[in-house]
């Protein structure tokens, strides 16, 4: 069969051309290996396909789900290798240099697809993005394959060609949403080009859109379910559009920008959404109020900054990211890199400009306007012209393969070489420091993680591994056994908002003030999350109730907050919630993770109620309620019935609460290993009557003071019990030291890292203890140490002491005695911090305490 007039199929060069990018390709990506240490948007791509890969789901809404759902894929199939990722990548990226020579040698002729191929196997920022972990090489390689098609069409006008393409430009949305704007375009380019009467163009042209919409709108439905409002897909969202209009710091054309300054404010709001819609906002601000040379501006710096020599490789070298083997060799290649970068670039522009127009021509240069109107509104960062090398190779490389422009090719050579040449000298000019990061860089080469849980209103002797007769808390006995488990731990205040301030920052309620719901924690207390997060810890807020909000102060030092107010009303959602924000932490990581399912109303779920009698009687859950109605002189105390079937009801509550703490420590253990410090705690306990009183925060007596208290991780004694009175105030002293921050001589309470590696030393010896309940019903101050307690009841004047080894029940007031004297001093030195003024609570902070059986 004859074959005169088809172009040479080039077979045997595209296989030299494949193994030669392969084989660049696979050498880049060894030289960094398993290495963990991710820079960037990597910790975020990782952790968020490690979410999906264990079947937690995708967290977020913003960033689109392309390279993590790439990268789950690839851990269900090879396991948790980033090896592997970056080999799946090195391969998918060779699609780019097969789809370049193709296009090259239908469009052009031979030589020019040989050309073209091996710009694209050989430019370095093509071979340095299928290594790092960044969405770059699979969205160019679906935008590519989908302009490949496109292409196809234009050939043979068949519409397969046409779905096809709309396939590879929605899933290349799911990567950035960036190309939207482009397949729009696109659109208009098949109506010109499909041919026929106006009907079948328009249809050509709704098919594309179709396919497009098929990948895109499930994800949008999906936005949708989860906030009620249409939320398309992005990864190209308002952050750098913030980033890139703020003021630069040094008022500068070419400086840099304030991304670190406005990341604290972007990362302290809890809900992604409304981080958008403030960054939003301060993009359109900054953009007005730089008219009317805004545009001028932009055009100039970000347009210098799109076609500058600089590298990836650059920003890793400068910023000491790459590995020590390598960082000699790199500094040595990188000036000879940014050379062939700028040639590369030169190339395809001149190409783009020279080039005789084809059909494919138009939709290449819509594509580069498309991307340059995104770039001039961003920020200005170079990894943003990456999808556009394999274009501007194509036409670089017909360019250099063309008969017809060979008079003028030496001189534009010359020309372009010199043009490099001097945009290198500038580049080195107008070279910046190093880059910045969000927190400063570690002290140590390693250090451990910490996680801290609380659980809400959990009685320790209502624990196995505090001998209570009933199972139930298998999952935390088992987690003690592997630890050290504090016997006799003890909270500060006896309700949410004063216990947990001083859990996280070592201060008693005295001397923090937030002790009553109208008052938040004072800014000048320090939260060992900012600490943490100052010496380079990722910091994860989880809280699941109203009273632990970032309007009361909580939310400072944690880069990514949730807050739930209702959680316990829905405790299988909040833990599902959880478990993918875990699963997206990077180490060295500082996680609070909060939950209120063991708080009233008792409801635990038909698996779990296990302790109720058959037949038992019916009774009101919201002990809340009821503690108002006896307040009110409308109740009445419960029947030894009604006692037992509320107690079942809380063991099974902490039932469920245990299994989803299995879950938790679970997915950490198959997650991090053992390098993680675990720290679980409760509050508060809860009354049941004991001293006529139920719920909790009303009185100071050790059935609602006593909690649970059992540290595991690396260096903690297995199977120790500490039987050393401790404080809740010793929380965030442990947490420091184990961080390697010397705790401040000015907290109240002690490290029990000793404890827990050495088996010596103790916590606190004498614990000061309030409680004004959240609605200042009572105020009661009071004082403990291991053998007696003081409790001074300031509305009544009303005085009580206790000699806790005869009497723990605290059943017999032994006030006025002789022993209180020492202990009466103390508590008359004290003094009450007046606490700083929260914000007025919204309508769902009632609702959220109304769930909760408050009034």
């Amino acid at each position: 069969m004859s074959t005169a007039g088809r172009p040479p199929d080039g077979g045997r060069a595209l296989a030299a051309i494949l193994v030669l990018a392969a084989g660049v390709r696979v050498a880049a990506a060894l030289t960094v290996g398993g290495a963990t240490a991710l820079h960037g948007d990597e910790a975020y791509y990782v952790a968020a396909g490690r979410s999906l890969a264990a079947g937690l789901g995708y967290p977020d809404s913003v960033r689109g789900p392309g390279l993590p759902f790439l990268i789950a894929a690839v851990f269900r199939t090879f396991g948790e290798s980033l090896t592997a990722v970056r080999l799946v990548q090195a391969a998918i990226s060779l699609l780019v240099v097969a789809a370049v020579f193709d296009l090259a040698r239908r469009r052009f002729d031979l030589p020019a697809a040989v050309a073209g191929g091996l710009i694209c196997a050989l430019a370095p920022e093509l071979v340095h993005y299928t290594h790092f972990l960044w969405a770059e090489t699979l969205f160019t390689t679906l935008l590519v394959l989908a302009v490949w098609a496109l292409d196809r069409f234009g050939s043979t006008a068949r519409e397969r060609w046409v779905i096809g393409a709309g396939l590879g430009l929605g899933l290349a949305a799911l990567a950035r949403e960036m190309v939207l704007p482009f397949a729009a375009l696109a659109a208009g380019w098949v109506f010109w080009r499909a041919g026929g009467d106006a009907r079948r163009r328009a249809r050509a042209a709704l098919v594309l859109v179709a396919a497009v919409a098929a990948v895109v709108l499930p994800w949008t439905a999906r936005n949708y379910a989860r906030h009620h409002r249409v939320v398309l897909v992005s990864t190209l969202h308002w952050f750098p559009m913030a980033v890139g209009n703020l003021p630069l710091r040094d008022g500068s054309l070419f400086g840099r920008d304030p991304e670190e300054q406005f990341a604290s404010r972007y990362f302290g709001i809890p809900d992604e959404l409304e981080r958008e819609a403030m960054a939003r906002d301060v993009a359109l601000n900054a953009i007005a109020a730089g008219q009317p040379w805004w545009l001028g501006r932009k055009l100039v710096r970000n347009g210098y900054a799109l076609l500058t020599p600089f590298t990836q490789l650059d920003r890793f070298e400068r910023s000491g990211w790459l590995p020590p083997r390598w960082a000699g060799l790199a500094r040595s290649l990188l000036p000879l890199e940014m050379v062939v970068s700028g040639v590369v670039i030169g190339l395809g522009l001149i190409g783009l400009w020279l080039v005789p127009a084809d059909r494919l021509k138009p939709l290449i240069v819509a594509l580069v306007l498309v991307f340059l109107a995104v770039y001039v509104v961003a920020n200005a960062n170079h990894r943003f012209r990456v999808p556009l090398l394999p274009f501007l190779a194509l036409y670089g490389g017909a360019w250099i393969a063309h008969p017809k422009l060979a008079g003028r090719r030496w001189r534009l050579l010359g020309a372009g070489a010199s043009v490099a040449a001097l945009a290198l000298a500038a580049a080195l000019f107008l070279r910046r420091g190093p880059e910045p990061s969000a927190r400063p860089a570690p002290a140590a080469a390693h250090r451990t993680s910490l996680v801290l849980v609380s659980i809400d209103t959990l009685r320790a002797d209502h624990l196995g591994a505090y001998g209570y007769a009933r199972a139930t808390s298998p999952h935390f006995d088992a987690f003690a056994r592997e630890g050290t488990l504090f016997e006799r731990a003890y909270a500060a205040s006896t309700w949410t908002l004063p216990s947990h301030t001083s859990m996280l920052s070592g201060l008693s309620p005295f001397r923090h003030g937030a002790v009553d719901a109208e008052t938040r924690i004072p800014d000048d207390v320090p939260l060992v999350a900012e600490t943490l997060r100052a010496q380079g810890y990722q910091t994860l807020g989880a809280v699941g109730g109203p009273f632990l909000g970032s309007r009361f102060g909580f939310a400072r030092g944690f880069d990514r907050w949730l807050e739930r107010p209702k959680s316990g009303t829905d405790p299988d959602a909040y833990q599902k919630e959880v478990l993918s924000a875990l699963a997206l932490l990077h180490p060295p990581f500082f996680a609070f993770v909060h939950y209120m399912s063991v708080h009233s109303p008792y409801t635990p779920p038909p698996e779990f109620n296990r302790f109720v009698p058959s037949g038992a009687a019916a009774v009101d859950t919201r002990v809340g309620r009821l503690r108002r109605l006896a307040d009110e002189g409308r109740g009445r105390a419960l029947t030894p019935a009604e006692l037992e079937t509320l107690v079942g009801l809380y063991d099974g509550e902490i039932l469920a609460m245990d299994d989803r703490l299995g879950q938790t420590l679970a997915l950490l253990d198959r997650l991090y290993g053992a390098d993680v410090i675990v720290v679980v705690t409760s509050d508060h306990g809860e009354e049941f009557e004991e001293h006529g009183n139920l719920i909790h925060g009303r009185t100071l007596y050790d059935d609602v003071l006593h909690v649970p208290l059992a540290v595991r991780g690396p260096g903690v004694l297995p199977g120790r019990r500490v039987a050393d009175m401790v404080s809740l105030l010793d929380v965030a002293p442990t947490l420091l030291e184990w961080a390697g921050v010397p705790p401040s001589d000015s907290l109240d309470g002690r490290s029990l890292v000793p404890a827990a590696r050495d088996g010596h030393g103790g916590g606190t010896r004498l614990l000061p203890l309030h409680t004004t309940a959240h609605d200042r019903k009572v105020d009661l101050w009071g004082l403990r140490t291991p053998t007696s307690k003081l409790i001074l009841d300031r509305k009544t004047g009303r005085k009580e002491f206790f000699l806790l080894d005869e009497d723990p029940g605290e059943r017999h007031n032994l006030y006025p005695d002789p022993r209180a004297a020492p202990l009466e001093r103390r508590l008359e030195a004290l003094t009450l911090r007046a606490g700083a003024t929260r914000p007025p609570a919204p309508p769902e902070e009632a609702e959220a305490l109304r769930a909760l059986g408050y009034h």
